[in-house]
């Protein structure tokens, strides 16, 4: 026999009813007292999982992430402060490549220095434990370690990662030092280099590689989809004064696409002495009002992304 329900439903009803203000302050009274520990024990294991994530970061000696479509920048933290005038530390170029590079280093480096947004910096930084950043394929040649694994299945061409090798502690101090004796908020180390980017797809039969900020050039027709092209590349961090790294990316100046023969004797084409002579001088960006040159327009967008746009 099923028992009636509305009866113990009036009885549970008449109880609430007849309840006095202090038995339900009793009630309340214990509830609280009995979720207050959990919740005090729960508030002190997220403070100390939130600790311990900043710790980790902060001690991590290097992080790697997956890049966006162009502009190819990735914002870590915001600074505070106005960000510009900042100090610009002198250019460096790959090592492997620094006599080849040197006249274009030496003239972007030049550039720079006559910018508004810039201050040359009057002391060098020491080059032990410097940061190093590498932007660029997740796949190809002198590719980190760490950014072997972030193409998906899915994907017909590998992403473009970036790498930040953060600077070891008496590198952080002189660069402290070097901000507050000239009263700026944001440091920038720029790098030089070649490396390579994954090609793109344009239209429903055209290749490209996509370099930067609305900076795009033609892939050939017939051309490996799995070899990337390789690419002279203007590089950079941002630190604010305190040694925290804010925001890093980079802007492609050239890339050299190799025909489809030698990419299939797995050889590559690296952009010659020739070709460098040709941006030095020569190659600009007709697109841009006034057609600066390519590596000036990559300088000035890398500190607009850089100071402006990121930290």
């Amino acid at each position: 026999m099923i028992a009636p329900i509305w009866p113990r439903s009036a009885a549970a009803f008449l109880i609430i009813r007849t309840m006095t203000p202090a038995t339900r302050t009793d009630r309340y009274l214990r509830l609280y007292r009995a979720l207050l520990i959990p919740l005090m024990i729960l508030g002190f294991l997220l403070s100390f999982l939130f600790a311990g994530c900043a710790a980790l970061d902060k001690a991590a000696v290097a992080r790697t992430d997956r890049l966006p479509e162009a502009p190819f920048y990735k914002t870590y933290r915001k600074g505070t402060g106005e960000p510009e005038p900042a100090i610009v530390m002198p250019l460096k170029a790959e090592p492997k490549a620094a006599a080849r590079l040197e006249k274009l280093r030496s003239a972007i480096d030049e550039y720079l220095g006559t910018q508004s947004c810039c201050l040359s910096a009057h002391n060098e930084l020491p080059n032990a434990g410097a940061p190093w950043l590498y932007v660029g394929s997740s796949e190809g040649e002198n590719v980190p370690m760490e950014a072997a694994s972030f193409r998906e299945d899915f994907e017909k061409y590998p992403p473009m990662v970036v790498h930040l090798v953060k600077p070891k502690p008496n590198w952080t101090h002189e660069m402290q030092k070097l901000a507050h004796s000239e009263n700026a908020k944001r440091v920038v180390v720029t790098q030089l280099d070649f490396v390579q980017y994954p090609k793109a797809d344009k239209g429903f039969f055209g290749k490209k590689v996509v370099l930067g900020s609305q900076h795009e050039d033609k892939v050939r027709f017939l051309s490996a989809l799995d070899k990337p092209i390789e690419v002279l590349q203007l590089s950079g961090v941002v630190f604010d004064e305190n040694g925290a790294e804010l925001c890093a990316g980079a802007e492609g100046i050239v890339g050299s696409d190799a025909p489809f023969w030698v990419q299939a004797l797995e050889a590559g084409k690296d952009i010659d002495d020739d070709t460098l002579d040709q941006v030095l001088r020569f190659e600009r960006r007709q697109d841009i009002p006034g057609a600066p040159l390519n590596w000036q327009a990559a300088a000035d967008q890398l500190m607009w992304n850089l100071l402006r746009r990121c930290s």
